[in-house]
């Protein structure tokens, strides 16, 4: 019997967003590379519904792999808080918080599901979640203002492509505007030599079609930024995407 997907829900600071991801879930089944020799059956149309889960997060990510999602829960949430959520979208169910320090953020995940990463923005630092143990591992720092000392925090995480291991990071610094603090990639909490410029550079940053080209957007500029990513690091190759 055919059953039309749900939407999930998770309330964000008890506003509600509306997921997509489990769209993703329920089409990875419901259509197997064997159905054309399964015999036909009468197609039942169901309703659309939406399902809700009252969880304050900062941020939510969908693992393709495990086809679950994963929110970032602050403090405010009380017992559960300074932590990172396994949701399963089919049943709306949170599983047991994974503590990973002081206020989380940012969240990314690797494309073979293995590792999270997560912006631990109460310390000023980036943490490591392996998934098939629910266990926080590596937890390292994103450097300072060289003038002020104020430490830089995650703006936005993607893990490289093919890469568990390495993830490129937006470096933001609070209350400046604009906030960003230039590009760096990270090897096992590593710092690869070469970052872009740590003025103006990009807040948020995602990976093109493969491991080595990075865009990335400059708050308040409206303008997309290109870099090159090598076994050096990052560099800033122009704006457009080409």
């Amino acid at each position: 019997m055919y059953t039309q997907p749900p939407r999930i829900v998770v309330r964000k600071h008890y506003a509600v967003l509306f997921l997509l991801a489990s769209l993703i879930f329920y089409f990875s089944f419901l259509f197997p590379a064997s159905a054309e020799h399964a015999p036909s059956a009468p197609v039942q149309e169901v309703a659309p519904f939406v399902r809700v889960v009252t969880l304050p997060v900062n941020d939510i990510a969908y693992d393709k792999v495990s086809k679950k999602i994963f929110a970032s829960i602050p403090s405010a949430a009380g017992p559960s808080g300074n932590s990172v959520v396994e949701i399963d979208p089919v049943t709306g169910a949170p599983g047991a918080p994974v503590f990973v320090g002081s206020e989380p953020n940012k969240l990314a995940i690797s494309d073979d599901g293995q590792a999270i990463y997560v912006g631990i923005d109460g310390a000023a630092a980036v943490r490591r979640v392996d998934v098939a143990s629910h266990t926080a591992t590596t937890q390292f720092r994103l450097g300072s203002d060289p003038g002020g000392g104020t430490f830089w925090t995650a703006g936005d995480l993607a893990v490289v492509p093919g890469n568990p291991n390495a993830v490129a990071i937006a470096r933001v610094q609070p209350g400046l505007s604009p906030p960003g603090k230039g590009v760096a990639v990270y090897d096992n909490g590593v710092q690869r030599v070469n970052t872009t410029p740590n003025s103006g550079g990009p807040s948020y940053i995602a990976f093109g079609t493969n491991a080595t080209t990075l865009y990335g957007s400059v708050l308040f500029s409206g303008s997309l930024q290109k870099m090159t990513v090598d076994a050096s690091g990052v560099a800033s190759n122009g704006f457009g995407p080409s």
